[in-house]
């Protein structure tokens, strides 16, 4: 990570409910472009870290 990045980190504000929100969400890619291919990989992926998890 970018030297200049941590130290904005460092100065920026707790944000608990956007923590708690990111920890808690999962964003897929959805687009009109994606291929057959595109879903099937995160289809994969997606069961691929639910695996991992259980």
């Amino acid at each position: 990570m970018d030297q200049a990045v941590r130290v904005l980190l460092r100065m920026a504000p707790a944000l608990p409910n956007a923590e708690r929100a990111s920890a808690e969400t999962l964003c897929l890619p959805q687009h009109q472009s994606l291929t057959d291919e595109d879903l099937h990989r995160v289809v994969a992926e997606l069961r691929r870290s639910l695996a991992a998890r259980a």
